[in-house]
């Protein structure tokens, strides 16, 4: 495991930038220049989006994090090309808490924080509009990041998942959670200390005036679903590909 180059797959509002953090100050500082996190989003162009292939493959060790849904923006051989030439290892990031992590989200597109970085806090309703669309967009998200890893990554690509870490299992202490990842050749008390540059997120409740009422509509959409890679019971996952 000298030469590493891990990709994280992710569900959104599951603590994503901040382990691409983690993983790349331990295992490849040098990419932050050249490769970043979600390589893949919509809002990049085709051509920025072959760059990153590029920097990847040419690269002996680094860290790819993006959202499962974001792949969709590229080509089947862009992808194989991806998962059987470029990468080494696999982890699938996601939320345990699917009502904490939806409501996250509806905070995030609210009041526009997407990251705990020190500053005003800004308290506003949350749109009934605006609360449907995450609703509707994060349970298409969860059936898109099933439907990826059963079919194209693990069918197609005959890849394997090293782990799955639940965002809520994650430390917020980089020392420990670069331990953690299984990926870490160093015993924990020769690791260097690496400090934190995003923190967990402050609770939502103190962003949405109408968080209640919010809540009780999320909580409702996601009590339960159930299928053979997951079963969700009261918002939470209970398992998900095996893993409680």
């Amino acid at each position: 495991m000298a030469n590493k180059k891990i990709f994280v797959i992710t569900m959104p509002r599951s603590g994503s930038t901040y382990l691409y953090n983690t993983y790349v100050q331990y295992n490849s500082p040098e990419q932050y220049d050249v490769i970043h996190t979600n390589p893949w989003d919509h809002n990049k162009d085709a051509a920025a989006r072959q760059q990153q292939m590029f920097n990847i493959y040419n690269s002996k060790r680094c860290v790819v994090v993006s959202h499962a849904t974001d792949y969709q923006a590229l080509t089947p051989p862009q992808t194989k090309f991806l998962f059987r030439d470029c990468a080494t290892h696999f982890t699938l990031l996601f939320p345990r808490d699917l009502t904490q992590a939806v409501m996250s989200l509806i905070r995030a597109r609210t009041v526009d924080l997407w990251h705990t970085i020190a500053g005003n806090q800004q308290t506003m309703p949350a749109s009934s509009v605006a609360t449907d669309e995450v609703i509707d967009d994060t349970f298409k998200t969860i059936a898109t990041t099933l439907h990826f890893i059963t079919y194209q990554y693990e069918m197609l690509h005959n890849a394997n998942f090293d782990n799955i870490i639940f965002k809520e299992d994650l430390t917020y202490d980089p020392k420990i959670d670069w331990f953690n990842s299984g990926y870490c050749d160093i015993p924990l008390d020769k690791l260097h200390i690496r400090r934190a540059i995003f923190e967990k997120n402050p609770p939502v409740k103190d962003f949405l005036i109408n968080y209640d009422s919010v809540y009780n509509q999320v909580s409702d959409y996601y009590r339960s679903y159930e299928n053979k890679n997951i079963e969700i019971k009261d918002g939470i996952v209970k398992h998900l590909f095996g893993k409680t």
